[in-house]
């Protein structure tokens, strides 16, 4: 504990305008009628640590599972985290959430990569380089027409 209270990163002030987004965004992730708009098959991933005050020991996120799926034709999962509390990503099992996250990023993005590959970085600069290229000589022939 004595580590996290020590890292700088750990201590900032949570805003009166990061409360009221909070808050707007969590009025929006519980209106049924938004719900149902969601695309059929869109995955969502509700995590909390099963000892979590603010979700109510794991109640309120099971409730809140509970209500996308009966509301929604997304594909909803749930994961739990024994004895971890509020900050799964900061707890000592972080590695096995670490690993559940990456499983289902990959699982939404397997379809992505398929279908549209992923563009390698030296593809990228090479275009950037070579549509500067092609703006330099355009200035060079506007320059040259005046």
């Amino acid at each position: 504990i004595d580590k996290y209270i020590d890292n700088p990163m750990n201590n900032f002030h949570f805003t009166p305008n990061a409360f009221y987004h909070m808050f707007s965004g969590m009025m929006k992730a519980h209106d049924i009628n938004r719900m149902k708009k969601l695309p059929a098959g869109l995955p969502l991933l509700f995590t909390s640590g099963a000892e979590d005050p603010v979700g109510g020991w794991g109640e309120g996120v099971r409730k809140a599972f509970m209500v996308y799926m009966e509301n929604t034709e997304c594909k909803v999962d749930l994961r739990l985290y024994d004895d971890d509390r509020h900050e799964i990503l900061n707890e000592t099992d972080r590695d096995d959430v670490f690993r559940d996250l990456l499983v289902f990023f990959r699982h939404c993005l397997g379809d992505y990569q398929e279908t549209f590959g992923v563009v390698p970085m030296d593809s990228v600069y090479n275009e950037t380089a070579n549509n500067k290229d092609n703006e330099d000589n355009e200035d060079n022939t506007e320059r040259q027409e005046v």
